[in-house]
């Protein structure tokens, strides 16, 4: 992403929250780099490498190659603070 003020250090990172009617849990999404990561406590985690698969059809959570990036989101996305109050 590229810088908003111009400057040369860009925030490589985006983080979304979900929760709508009828969901069983807040839904954590953490964009870093190359790689968006979902993770839902109920649900199995999935990651995709944006740069390899834009179109997110390869859920890459359990390859090898993945799995030193994987631990990093899978502790933020569990100690991300939730704006709805949810634990």
């Amino acid at each position: 992403m590229p810088p908003l003020a111009g400057g040369d250090d860009a925030h490589d990172e985006g983080i979304g929250e979900y929760m709508a009617e009828g969901s069983r849990e807040t839904v954590i999404m953490i964009r870093r780099g190359r790689y968006k990561f979902i993770h839902a406590a109920q649900d199995p985690c999935l990651l995709f490498d944006m740069q390899d698969d834009p179109r997110e059809l390869r859920d890459q959570t359990d390859a090898p190659e993945y799995q030193g990036d994987r631990p990093i989101l899978d502790h933020h996305a569990q100690h991300q603070p939730l704006a709805s109050g949810n634990p």
